[in-house]
């Protein structure tokens, strides 16, 4: 009787202990793939405008303080997106891994969680500068 009160005290405390986050099963694992789905290299940029390698122009709005942080982050790289109307820029940006759901006190890793290392956000909105534009923006 002795011992099946200890294994459902034990029982109860692991269980207690998983529920609250002490122990934990699930370790990441950093997969490095490109977000972007059709990049475009950004040859030359400045507060206004943004020339493009395929010789496309885009005027930046509103206006980016921080475009040379997200080129760098993006090797230059940008994808352009049209949603109802509006030309989306979207660039790399590096995943910030901080306060994790995989900080426990006890981790015991056996369950795999692929966690992209780079993300796709949209880092400003704009317009074709050209008259020849491909989506008339």
């Amino acid at each position: 009787m002795k011992t099946v009160i200890s294994l459902t005290s034990l029982i109860g405390l692991l269980a207690l202990m998983i529920m609250t986050d002490m122990i934990g099963f699930h370790y990441p694992v950093f997969v490095d793939g490109e977000p972007l789905n059709d990049p475009v290299k950004v040859i030359k940029w400045d507060v206004e405008n943004m020339h493009l390698e395929d010789g496309r122009i885009i005027a930046i709005k509103p206006r980016v303080r921080d475009m040379a942080e997200y080129l760098r982050e993006s090797n230059s790289q940008i994808e352009l997106g049209n949603v109802e109307g509006h030309l989306l820029i979207w660039g790399r940006k590096r995943a910030m891994i901080c306060g994790t759901r995989w900080f426990q006190t006890i981790r015991i890793p056996l369950i795999p969680d692929k966690v992209a290392l780079h993300w796709r956000e949209v880092i400003a909105f704009g317009t074709y500068v050209d008259a020849e534009s491909p989506t008339g923006n």
